[in-house]
């Protein structure tokens, strides 16, 4: 059960269609009690900021995106550096704070994460061609718009 599943379980209840090609599925029937059994499927997550662990000052900069998959209690999560790429597996029921890395001692498990992770990079656009906008100046604003802002309580 992930985030995916939310739109197709409440487009059911509300009793809309549900658009072909969504990736989760509805979670209508459990909730009303039937049986059935959740399937553990893999669930996938990015991150489009660069990432130091330990903060700033902690060392190595991670570069965007970095990805993860977790299928049950295992994740395997895929950071980028200057000095290249590197993948870390961890069992999430005994090390919820990701401080021991299992690939070592693991290898077919991370092989067969890795290879779900690069599928997952493969055919979701966002995954690999969505990049943020670097920031500009701020906007300004007509005196129109910053008069209804200041109405509702946006600004001062």
């Amino acid at each position: 059960m992930g985030h995916a599943d939310l739109m197709p379980t409440l487009l059911e209840l509300l009793g809309l269609p549900v658009p072909d090609g969504l990736s989760g599925r509805s979670l209508r029937t459990l909730l009303a009690g039937a049986a059935g059994e959740l399937q553990v499927r893999p669930v996938f997550s990015e991150a489009w900021a660069e990432f130091q662990p330990g903060g700033p000052g902690g060392g190595r900069v991670f570069a965007p995106p970095s990805l993860a998959v977790r299928r049950g209690e295992r994740k395997l999560a895929r950071y980028r550096s200057p000095e290249g790429t590197r993948y870390e597996l961890y069992d999430l029921a005994t090390d919820p704070g990701e401080r021991t890395d299992l690939s070592g001692s693991a290898p077919d498990e991370a092989s067969a994460l890795r290879s779900l992770l690069e599928a997952y990079e493969r055919e979701t656009p966002r995954a690999s061609g969505l990049a943020a906008p670097a920031p500009g100046p701020p906007t300004a604003l007509d005196a129109d718009r910053e008069e209804k802002l200041r109405a509702l309580g946006y600004i001062e």
